[in-house]
């Protein structure tokens, strides 16, 4: 009876104290360029950049929303970090977001949601309230993904407000198409607690697939729903993986 008790000892002990997987922290860092020129916000209310289509532009807002954040391993095996970070490059909100979960070591894909999926997007969020984000009851409800504004030089030469504000698209009177889309990353090695910079070329909004002509989309565009899913379409190569520390 003594060495069987010894046995079960043993093993609680082998089994208790044996590896366990380890697990980091990740914080991200949100920067922003124009075709790899920086842009921070003292670059912001200067005409000083020029579109794909020829518009010299300024840029004097930019607000966006990001969520579920997704690591995935070869196995398609899934590391879900659940929340929201809401970035105002103005008022310096959201830069740097350090989530609470935490990832097991391993080689994973990450991406993420612009915006709120259809689940996520009927919530209510006082603090994103308190911000005035609200989409429209008349086009969907829920709230912005995301507020780019700026001026341009139109083609009679005269300078214009443009506003590239994203979310639920209008189809039509009381019918609504979502207008969120996942954004895929690549592949980072989780060894350590990792900072991530999430680099925003702003120049893709203008270029790639449609060639943004800004004297035909300019404002207003939340009820237009040609130019929500342009938007969209655009949207999906603005984003990429910078320095991994």
């Amino acid at each position: 009876m003594k060495n069987i008790m010894i046995l079960f000892i043993s093993i609680f002990f082998l089994f208790s104290c044996g590896d366990k997987t380890k697990e980091y922290k990740t914080t991200y860092e949100f920067t922003f360029n124009w075709d790899g020129t920086p842009v921070t916000y003292d670059d912001f209310n200067k005409i000083k950049y020029t579109n794909e289509f020829g518009h010299k532009l300024s840029i004097t807002k930019m607000r966006f929303l990001i969520s579920n954040i997704v690591f995935t391993r070869s196995d398609d095996e899934k590391v879900k970090i659940k929340g929201y970070n809401f970035i105002d490059v103005a008022s310096n909100t959201g830069l740097v977001y350090t989530p609470e979960t935490t990832i097991p070591e391993g080689d994973y894909n990450i991406s993420f949601t612009f915006g709120f999926d259809t689940i996520d997007n009927k919530k209510s969020y006082p603090d994103l309230n308190s911000v005035n984000w609200f989409w429209p009851e008349s086009l969907g409800k829920g709230y912005h993904f995301m507020q780019y504004e700026g001026k341009f030089i139109s083609s009679n030469g005269l300078e214009q407000p443009y506003a590239l504000h994203i979310g639920t698209a209008r189809v039509s009177e009381d019918v609504f198409e979502d207008n969120h889309f996942d954004v895929s990353l690549g592949s980072i090695k989780v060894d350590d607690d990792k900072r991530i910079e999430i680099k925003m070329n702003i120049a893709e909004w203008f270029k790639n697939p449609y060639k943004w002509d800004l004297d035909k989309y300019s404002t207003p565009l939340m009820p237009n729903y040609d130019a929500q899913i342009l938007m969209n379409k655009n949207g999906r190569s603005v984003f990429s993986l910078g320095t991994i520390e």
